[in-house]
Parts: C-alpha cells; structure tokens; sequence
C-alpha cells in the first residue's frame, strides 16, 4: 500500500490482511515498491526524486540506503531476479541500476536512449531483460536528450524499454559471456534494437513475456491502445528486431500490462477518470 510519504508492509492473517508495517521517510507520495529476489531487501521510490532500499527481518525494518541519483520524479523500481541489482525509471528519462557497495548502494549505471519520460520497468524471469513504459510528451525542447543509438550486437541478454517519445527500444547484455557481475557490479547493456508507431500517443506500460528466442511484449498507451510486439535477440547472423504483432482498439488507456511467462496473455489496469466512477478501476483480460 502507497500513500503520502509512506510504503506499508500487508501479511496474510486468517484470510485477512494485517498491515505489519509502515515504512515512513519520503518526502511525498510514494510511487512504486518492490521485493528483491531473496526477501532481504524491499525498494521504494517516490515524487521528491529519491529511491530508498529497507533491510527487513522478523517485520523489522531498517533503512540500508537512501539514493539520490535521479534529478526527477522516480516513477518505478524494479530488482534484479537473481542478483541484487535495482533499477528504477524517472521523469529525467533515464533507466538506471544500482548495486550494493560496501555498506552503502550507488548507481553502477545510466541507460539514456529515450527523448522523454520513462514511467515503468519490468526484468524478465532470468533477469536478461527489463521493459519500461512513460505519460504524455512533453513539448520538444533544446535540452531533450538525443536517443542514442547503438550498433547491432549478438548476444542473448538483453533489455526493453519504452518511453513518452513513443518508441519501444531493446537493450542487451554487451558482454553475455563474461562472467557475473561481482558485488558493487551490474550487467552492461547495449542499445540494440528500436520500434517507433506502435502507439499514436505516450505508452505507459510495458511487459515482456520471454521465450528462449525472445517472446513477445506487451504496450498499453494513451491512444486506448494494447499492443504485441514480438523481440528477435538474433545471432551471429541476424540483428535483434522488434516487430508489431497485434493492435487492439479502444482498449481503454492502460497503466498496467502483465504477461504471465507460459501463455501469451495480458492482464491490464485501468486507473478511475472524471467519466467513471470514482470508486471503480477496471482490470481486462486478453488472450
């Protein structure tokens, strides 16, 4: 549960939910939260720009780090599912990863290829990719980072992303067999990979659900539109490639995708506007 300033911590108790708690410490409203892989860590992140990482044992919590890295709202934080590794995305339009160094957490890297608002991230089952998605443009300014794009590389790692700019960009592992990252260390990712006019307006949400040759991810935007998008990692031969799969219409405006790994199947969350009812968010099924 998110609220002005605070995360609180909810267990199962006789089929009920026990809020055993309330982690305060943010400045304002808290965006996201999320588990790391082996329980220890949960990571929070919020409006006054800051993503904070809690040691928790026995529903005792502690404060490991607070990271001020990003210069904008941090939108989402996401870890690693087999290392410690956190990444977070940002109105700075930055994805970034961060790693535990000594008794303190720092920023291991930046990944910048987007023109615009980065709002989500998701890493796939092994921790070889992340999706991102972002709100509405804003206007073009002389300030707005120029994507960068990088050549084509074979590898089997890799990352997705999507932003406000409206492009859907693929990262992948740029040394997929060195060996893994040592403490204090991330996974260094390379562009490889760009899809642009999957959606007419700013894509929100994005998810992935992977295959061994690559599967296929799902968008929701601010057109009302979900979309399939289906990832190729390549080989020596052949580039990484992005390609439209499906459109559906008038899907409502999406701000959550999930795609379970087995079954090409999406779940979606539609947050309440000024034309439905207040008390009412709608969750689709798509198969």
């Amino acid at each position: 549960m998110l609220s002005a300033g605070t995360a609180c911590v909810w267990e199962v108790v006789d089929n009920d939910f026990d809020c055993v708690a309330s982690l305060e410490g943010h400045e304002n409203e808290v965006k996201a939260v999320a588990w790391s892989q082996s329980g220890q860590y949960l990571a929070t992140c919020g409006r006054d720009k800051s993503v904070w990482v809690w040691e928790g044992e026995d529903e005792q919590y502690e404060v490991a780090a607070v990271i001020h890295s990003h210069t904008q709202d941090v939108k989402k934080v996401a870890w690693h599912p087999s290392l410690d590794v956190l990444a977070s995305v940002s109105y700075d339009d930055t994805l970034k990863l961060f790693t535990q160094f000594g008794d303190d957490w720092r920023c291991a890297s930046t990944l910048k290829a987007h023109a615009s608002t980065v709002w989500g991230l998701a890493f796939n089952a092994d921790g070889s990719a992340i999706v991102t998605c972002a709100t509405a443009a804003r206007p073009p300014s002389a300030h707005d980072p120029v994507p960068l794009r990088a050549a084509h590389a074979p590898s089997h790692r890799r990352v997705g992303s999507c932003s406000d700019d409206r492009s859907v960009v693929l990262w992948r592992n740029a040394s997929p067999e060195a060996p893994p990252p040592g403490r204090g260390e991330a996974p260094t990712y390379e562009e490889v990979a760009r899809l642009e006019g999957a959606h007419s307006r700013a894509i929100y949400t994005v998810d992935w659900a992977d295959t061994a040759s690559g599967g296929l991810i799902a968008t929701g935007g601010g057109d009302d539109a979900i979309c399939l998008l289906r990832a190729s990692l390549g080989s020596a031969d052949e580039p990484a490639s992005l390609q439209s799969v499906s459109r559906t219409e008038a899907a409502h405006a999406a701000y959550a995708a999930a795609m379970p790994p087995a079954r090409p199947q999406k779940t979606e969350y539609r947050a309440p506007s000024a034309r439905s009812q207040p008390s009412l968010a709608a969750v689709h099924m798509w198969q």
